[in-house]
């Protein structure tokens, strides 16, 4: 069964990345993405409770950005599934959504951190790539996670960057978005 369900996963982002690819024109509306992150949560609790593991929610719901609801779930899905499989034992992870610190900087910052063992320097800038899984990684997967991610990320406008993770340990992915409303050349303006 598991087998089963992991064919199927991997089929459907492979369709996802399939249909990106061809830039369909999606529609797009105003959406607060920390709903969304709430409700990735609570879709993979059965994953956290079986790593014994702590989510923790720090969302400004009152931010929103202009996408497609579907495809901002799917992302979210990703980026804790991720967190999930790569984090701690026990450990914990992070999930934020705010509004960018820079008063002229009209973003709003998807963040994403565990306290697992990290990424080596030298396999950060392949995260993104198809199928690309970390060396001396144990979890299972077919590394297209974070490659959807910087797809649906691109389809948006948004930017993904990543850094060190919860007590200097595992990673962060910070995905920034155009806040709702932004006029356009605010959304080619790249993240600092």
């Amino acid at each position: 069964v598991q087998g089963v369900d992991r064919s199927a996963r991997l089929a459907e982002q492979l369709l996802l990345l399939a249909r990106l690819d061809m830039h369909e024109k999606l529609s797009t509306a105003p959406l607060a993405p920390g709903s969304l992150a709430k409700h990735a949560v609570l879709a993979n609790a059965g994953n956290l409770q079986q790593k014994n593991m702590r989510a923790m929610l720090d969302c400004d719901m009152q931010a929103k950005i202009d996408a497609e609801p579907v495809l901002i779930g799917i992302l979210f899905d990703n980026l804790v599934d991720n967190a999930i499989k790569y984090g701690s034992e026990g450990g914990n992870i992070e999930i934020a959504v705010k509004r960018a610190h820079e008063p002229l900087d009209n973003r709003v910052v998807v963040t994403v951190r565990d306290d697992g063992p990290g990424v080596a320097s030298a396999d950060v800038a392949r995260l993104t790539s198809r199928f690309f899984r970390a060396t001396g990684n144990q979890a299972t997967g077919s590394g297209l996670g974070l490659s959807i991610v910087a797809r649906i990320a691109e389809h948006f406008g948004a930017t993904v960057r990543f850094g060190p993770g919860l007590e200097s340990r595992g990673l962060a992915v910070e995905v920034s978005f155009p806040a709702s409303g932004a006029a356009p050349d605010e959304r080619l303006k790249p993240a600092a």
